[in-house]
């Protein structure tokens, strides 16, 4: 079944039967294609800026979100960058950016979007579970797991589950079940963790 965002998209670009194009985000998604960054840049702009845009500001963030699936990688960190300067004060949008720079090898940069993120919202700590994802990508094992258990002391579970994943990659088997054992005690119902318990326990 598709997204919201999807079938918005598919509404404003024209793509079902009978449907109208949007001649604004259709635009907008041709020069980004092309790499027309500068020349899209104030119809998307206007979009963000305007309040009662929701609908077309939900479809354009699922423009950028089939970019990254398509490998247009530099359109979609445009796309989320928009949104984070319009919108500062959302960490999902810092999150966004980052996770695009990221997965268009932009490491660096991905890290230092997401340490400027975390100094602006030190209570997220999801924004520590994605920084620890990157280095675990890059093979930096310690610095991911200070992140995961920054991330686990402020309530992220995913993060501690992520850091008993890590564990058991290095084959440290008791740390591993003393997190899981945490993560299972505030909350048994998580699957992942259970199906974590499960590997942990087979011989």
């Amino acid at each position: 079944m598709k997204s919201i965002c999807g079938l918005l998209l598919g509404l404003f670009l024209g793509t079902a039967p009978g449907q109208t194009r949007d001649a604004t985000l259709a635009k907008i998604r041709s020069l980004g294609e092309q790499g027309g960054f500068s020349e899209a840049a104030a119809p998307l702009r206007e979009i963000l800026a305007n309040p009662r845009d929701a609908l077309r500001q939900q479809a354009l963030y699922q423009l950028a979100r089939d970019w990254m699936r398509e490998f247009r990688f530099e359109a979609a960190v445009w796309v989320f960058d928009e949104f984070r300067r319009a919108s500062p004060e959302s960490f999902y949008n810092w999150m966004n950016y980052s996770l695009s720079l990221r997965q268009s090898g932009k490491n660096e940069e991905s890290e230092r979007v997401l340490r400027e993120a975390i100094a602006k919202f030190p209570s997220q700590g999801i924004l520590h579970d994605e920084l620890g994802l990157l280095y675990q990508a890059l093979g930096k094992d310690e610095l991911a797991v200070e992140e995961f258990r920054a991330a686990k002391e402020q309530g992220a579970w995913d993060a501690a589950e992520n850091l008993v994943i890590l564990r058991m990659l290095r084959k440290d088997r008791g740390a591993a079940k003393q997190v899981l054992d945490e993560v299972l005690h505030q909350d048994s119902s998580r699957s992942r963790a259970r199906e974590l318990f499960g590997f942990l326990n087979l011989d």
